[in-house]
């Protein structure tokens, strides 16, 4: 979180000057004026500090006492506020009642609240009359409180053989900072922790403003949206002003959320990356139980799609049908006129049978077909077969043996002729 604090002092008409000092993270009131006004931008990290201290009795010294307050408080600017408030305020309260006894035993009260932020988390500590409020944008309540009337007090004492008691005693507590009672503490009131949210507003005050406008009139102005935040607590004071022109006023505003620094939003991104990064790591390892029945079902539509056609009907209308299985034609052999099953196969080149011996030759013919034509048989000069390089032979070649002259006269005697659907052998000798 971020914050911001404004701050308005007021000295009454007749009056010379404020008795009233303030804390914003550092800074107090050095200049005296009948009115002032001071706003501060400064940020420390996770802890920040605000107070106000106001003096009675007597303006000029209640002036001075008050500021002696918040100076002591910028000792503990920075640290853990939590665990050094007493010490504080007891320094305060020592340190009051020295200048007491210099005044010649004089009278004075001084009133102090200390407003301590850690990161997003504030408490209030203070003795005296000092109020404080806290508004979350809707609701606004008091923060602060009265002392405890008893306090338990720790007391070491050196007991028989030198050996160290502990001895607890209950003592009463110091109703404003300069008491004087040595047998009191300055023991502060701690509020509960309050988680503060942005855009909400703590308001430390003089107690004269609450007794003139009330704690609605300062509710009013804090729920006002169209009052900026730097204009609220000068609105507040001009309230009491007009209510009370002779009062003594202080109003100090811290802005809750004022904006977010650096170290926060490198704090969100890197976490923003983190759930990032598993997100994708998800979708990366998750990814196919998820798409893959979502491509599959694609596939599917596509392949019903695919399978529906269209005709139109006896109105012009269209209609889904499904396609009727189409057989395919054969294909035809344009070598042997058969139909075939559409291999390269070559028709002039038979399986034919040689002998070892040369004496004699088979030869396989396949009858030739025709659409609408009878089985013929063709006859002609033939040819050596062609041995399939596939499995070639490993016996011996014998030349044939040499042609006569009454074989190469011979004419072959032709067959009858037979079905297409057997094969005819024919013997040349």
């Amino acid at each position: 979180m971020r914050y911001k604090g404004y701050v308005v002092t007021y000295a009454g008409d007749g009056q010379k000057v404020n008795n009233e000092n303030y804390f914003l993270n550092g800074v107090y009131k050095r200049d005296i004026e009948q009115k002032s006004y001071f706003d501060e931008n400064r940020n420390f990290g996770t802890r920040n500090l605000y107070g106000l201290s106001g003096g009675t009795r007597c303006a000029e010294e209640g002036n001075e006492l008050s500021r002696l307050s918040v100076e002591l408080l910028e000792q503990y600017f920075g640290s853990d506020f939590n665990a050094e408030n007493r010490a504080y305020f007891k320094e305060t309260n020592d340190a009051i009642r020295s200048h007491i006894f210099e005044k010649a035993g004089r009278h004075f009260e001084v009133d102090t609240s200390v407003l301590y932020i850690e990161k997003d988390v504030a408490r209030v500590y203070n003795i005296g009359s000092i109020p404080v409020f806290y508004f979350d944008g809707k609701n606004m309540k008091k923060l602060s409180g009265n002392s405890p009337e008893t306090v338990d007090v720790e007391k070491n004492f050196l007991g028989e053989e030198g050996i160290v008691l502990t001895d607890v005693a209950k003592k009463k507590t110091v109703p404003f900072l300069g008491y004087a009672d040595d047998e009191c503490e300055a023991v502060p009131f701690v509020s509960e922790p309050v988680r503060l949210k942005k855009k909400g507003f703590v308001v430390l005050c003089s107690k004269a403003v609450v007794d003139v406008i009330g704690e609605k009139g300062i509710l009013s102005v804090l729920k006002d949206k169209s009052i900026k935040a730097c204009d609220k607590a000068l609105r507040i004071t001009d309230k009491a002003i007009e209510a009370a022109p002779d009062g003594t006023y202080s109003v100090e505003i811290v802005e809750v959320g004022h904006g977010i620094p650096a170290a926060d939003t490198e704090v969100k991104s890197l976490e923003t990356l983190v759930v990032a990064s598993l997100i994708c790591g998800l979708v990366f390892f998750m990814g196919s139980f998820v798409i893959n029945p979502i491509v599959d079902f694609v596939d599917y539509c596509k392949t019903i799609v695919e399978n529906i056609g269209t005709e139109e009907d006896s109105e012009g209308e269209l209609k889904w049908i499904p396609k009727e299985d189409v057989e395919e034609e054969p294909i035809f052999n344009i070598f042997t006129n058969v139909p075939g099953d559409g291999q390269d196969d070559d028709p002039l080149v038979d399986e034919e049978s040689e002998d070892t011996e040369g004496s004699q030759t088979t030869e396989t013919t396949r009858p030739v077909q025709g659409p609408s034509q009878e089985h013929t048989e063709v006859q002609g000069p033939q040819r050596p077969a062609v041995q399939p390089s596939a499995a070639p032979s490993t016996a011996p070649v014998t030349a044939p043996a040499p042609a006569t002259e009454s074989a190469s006269e011979t004419v072959p005697t032709p067959t009858p002729e037979v079905s297409g659907e057997n094969e005819t052998v024919i013997d040349f000798t």
